[in-house]
């Protein structure tokens, strides 16, 4: 996407703070897509040449997992955004790499490590809200309605956009 992202464009967190969700991006404060996050928290990136390359798979898990643990335990359902970008050239070892192993395969092994970190966290929350983010998400576009009911009806009858609803959430 060239350019800024317009104000017309409302983002997943914007939609999801409006229905009294608790949202953190990590990392990528400024970047157009991260627009509308009541949380920003940054972490240590790139290091420098003097310093060597930093771990930064590990920087940001290690200011993503307190960041989780602080919005599971509100009573609030929460929207953490989090890009795991450990696959990125040059590929260096990892903690886990044995000598001569294949790199690419230990850095994919590694940051599926990594990121399983995070979905054990969530998953303690994951079943009590995932109804909530479809409900909320689909009527913010459109999809659906709640006509003076507690149940969700769809709005239109296109079977594929209700389809992709249901994949992205669940």
């Amino acid at each position: 996407h060239p350019g800024p992202l317009g104000d017309h464009v409302k983002t997943l967190a914007e939609v999801l703070g409006e229905e009294d969700y608790n949202t953190t991006c990590v990392g990528f404060a400024g970047n157009p897509a991260s627009r509308g996050f009541q949380n920003y928290v940054d972490f240590k990136g790139w290091g420098s040449f003097e310093e060597g390359r930093s771990r930064k798979a590990e920087n940001l898990n290690d200011v993503a997992i307190p960041e989780l643990k602080r919005l599971a335990g509100e009573d609030k359902p929460f929207f953490l955004y989090y890009s795991m970008s450990h696959i990125h050239s040059p590929i260096v070892d990892t903690p886990d790499s044995k000598p001569g192993g294949d790199r690419y395969a230990e850095n994919i092994a590694y940051m599926d490590k990594l990121v399983g970190k995070l979905v054990e966290l969530a998953l303690a929350r994951h079943e009590q809200h995932v109804g909530k983010i479809h409900a909320s998400w689909s009527r913010a576009i459109g999809l659906s309605s709640r006509r003076l009911s507690r149940r969700t009806r769809y709005a239109p009858n296109d079977r594929l956009l209700k389809s992709i609803v249901v994949a992205v959430v669940g």
